[in-house]
């Protein structure tokens, strides 16, 4: 499996999250901002994003929409603090899986990524290929 790429400015939530998801076996990528982010996506197959709205540089959204320019195709979560029913309406044409709210409940990331890894087109061709 690719790695789990976990876009999060805040730095406790962005630990917090590395290690529930290395402890339950996962290879981690962290960016705080997303410049960042999207040179990871550039040089890095994703598995799924978790994407925080709120970012220093740049909207979330305004990443998630430079990541399906370049042409990653992974599952997006939104993790926000900051819901807004808007959200739904702006990112509809982003193709993303789910929205969670913070406080995060660890065992939601983990549940997404079963829900959402193994059914991304990524996911079954790569199973293709191998099997």
């Amino acid at each position: 499996m690719n790695p789990i790429l976990v876009i999060e400015d805040e730095q406790a939530m962005r630990l917090l999250i590395q290690d529930y998801l290395e402890y339950l076996g996962y290879t981690v990528l962290l960016a705080a901002d997303g410049k960042t982010a999207l040179d990871l996506v550039g040089s890095e197959a994703i598995s799924i994003a978790f994407v925080d709205i709120n970012l220093p540089d740049m909207s979330g959204v305004e990443v998630m929409q430079e990541m399906r320019t370049q042409g990653v195709s992974c599952p997006l979560v939104i993790i926000s603090g900051n819901l807004r029913e808007s959200y739904a309406d702006e990112v509809a044409h982003l193709d993303v899986c789910e929205i969670l709210e913070k406080p995060i409940d660890l065992t939601d990331l983990e549940q997404a990524i079963l829900t959402h890894v193994a059914t991304s087109p990524d996911s079954k061709a790569a199973q293709d290929r191998v099997g």
